[in-house]
């Protein structure tokens, strides 16, 4: 059974700690994949979060609206292309298990 924890994300150095939380707080309690959407993230900090463990599904934007409703599509897309038989969509700063 493949189970995932999917969140999104931009400004990753600036927020890499609350990352860091969100994403072993979930590997404490589960063996899933941890994915995140990434927003306008450089090569670096795809790299630095895959050294972590963490599976990244790039997105580039640079639209007007706030990257808060930009997500929410990206999420949908990044859903459609995998195979797991459930999956956990939450906020990356704001939940910890």
């Amino acid at each position: 059974m493949k189970k995932a924890l999917l969140g999104s994300v931009n400004n990753v150095s600036k927020h890499i700690d609350k990352i860091k939380v969100w994403a072993n707080s979930f590997k404490k309690f589960s063996d899933g994949e941890v994915l995140l959407c990434v927003t306008n993230g450089t090569e670096q900090e795809h790299k630095l979060l895959e050294d972590m463990g963490i599976t990244v599904s790039p997105y580039v934007y640079e639209g007007i609206e706030t990257i808060n409703n930009v997500r929410l599509h990206q999420q949908i897309d990044t859903l459609k292309k995998q195979d797991w038989d459930y999956v956990l969509v939450t906020d990356v700063f704001d939940v910890v298990f």
